[in-house]
This record gives structure tokens, C-alpha cells and sequence, in this order.
């Protein structure tokens, strides 16, 4: 464990004297590893000023251990606000422009921030083009389409059926699409 001792010399340096212990790609190996690997940290730090710190497995794959590190995250708050925005816009979300504008975000803190909600998988990226959905709304909007089985789906009914205008509804059918929800036939869809 080199690279933990170089990592805990470097904290003693700076003068830290508070930590959490990360285990990353917790994923790739057995529950057997892993409770080895953790006694191993934790009899290394034994005499440290991590000696009482938490030791938290995670995996960016698989989201494990992501949320109880968020949590802790200051920003946590902002996070909160942004998520909630998306959920009350349903499926009209707003423009990015407006979210900055909104929640008084920098352009770097509302990108980092969207970043953390599609890794939880709160919010769902509909479009390339920065049209972000929560994912509560896309669940409703799914679960409905599919009770249109064999059925076809065109933007005019779409847009009928959620009020909302060709800037959200084409993006949307072509997300319906990827998600293998429905399938394109021409200027239509059906709903499989």
C-alpha cells in the first residue's frame, strides 16, 4: 500500500487532521478482497490521524458508496435545489441559461452539479443538446406511452397527450426510441 502511505504522508504535511478513507473500484473484486483490503487500511492507519475515519468502498460503475460521500459534500444543498427545479418542470425542463439565472449558479457548478444528478440517475439527458428531464417525469411518460402497445406514436400525438411543443416532444420520441420503448417507422412510432 505505497500509495496509501504516500497519501497519508502528504495529509500529515499539509496539516489535515480530519479525512474519510476511500476504497475505489470496489466492483472489481470479491466481498472477500474487499474485507481484507479494509483491515489492511485500517491496522495501516492504526496510528494516524485516520485512525477513527470512516472507510468507505465505492464504485463509480456501479454508483456503491457514491451517495454516503455526496452527502457529506457541502454543496449537497445546491444539489438538492437543482434536482428539485427539474422534478417540478417535469417534462417542459428548463433552459440551461435559466437554470444558471434561476439558482444563481456558476456555468462550472451548474455543469459539475447536473453531473452528480445523472450519475444518481436523477436526472435523465433527453437530448445532446443539454435537455435534462428528472427521471420521475421520464418513468410517468414511459409508463404511459407503453400502455400504447402495438399503437402508433407520431409528434402531434405526443404533443397532444403532455401539452408540450416539437422543442420537447421529437427529442423526446428519439430518447423513447433509444430506450427501445418505441421503435421509428417513418415519421412515425410504434409503441412496442
Amino acid at each position: 500500500m505505497p500509495q496509501t502511505e504516500e497519501h497519508l504522508a502528504i495529509c500529515q504535511m499539509l496539516g489535515i487532521t480530519r479525512g474519510l478513507v476511500v476504497l475505489t473500484k470496489c466492483d472489481l473484486v470479491s466481498e472477500v478482497e474487499l474485507a481484507t483490503v479494509r483491515e489492511r487500511v485500517h491496522a495501516a492507519l492504526r496510528m494516524s490521524f485516520l485512525c477513527e475515519a470512516a472507510i468507505v468502498p465505492v464504485s463509480v460503475r456501479s454508483g456503491l458508496g457514491i451517495a454516503p460521500l455526496e452527502a457529506t459534500d457541502p454543496n449537497r444543498a445546491k444539489v438538492a435545489a437543482l434536482a428539485e427545479l427539474y422534478r417540478r418542470a417535469a417534462l417542459n425542463p428548463p433552459a440551461f441559461a435559466d437554470v444558471l439565472r434561476e439558482l444563481r449558479f456558476s456555468e462550472k457548478d451548474a455543469r459539475r452539479f447536473v453531473t452528480s444528478l445523472l450519475r444518481e440517475k436523477t436526472l435523465v439527458k433527453v437530448a445532446a443538446a443539454d435537455i435534462f428531464m428528472h427521471r420521475v417525469a421520464i418513468e410517468a411518460l414511459e409508463r404511459t406511452v407503453r400502455e400504447l402497445k402495438h399503437q402508433t406514436l407520431d409528434v402531434g400525438r405526443l404533443k397532444e397527450m403532455t401539452g408540450l411543443s416539437r422543442k420537447y416532444a421529437i427529442p423526446l420520441l428519439e430518447y423513447l426510441d433509444r430506450q427501445r420503448v418505441t421503435r421509428r417507422q417513418g415519421t412515425t412510432r410504434v409503441v412496442l
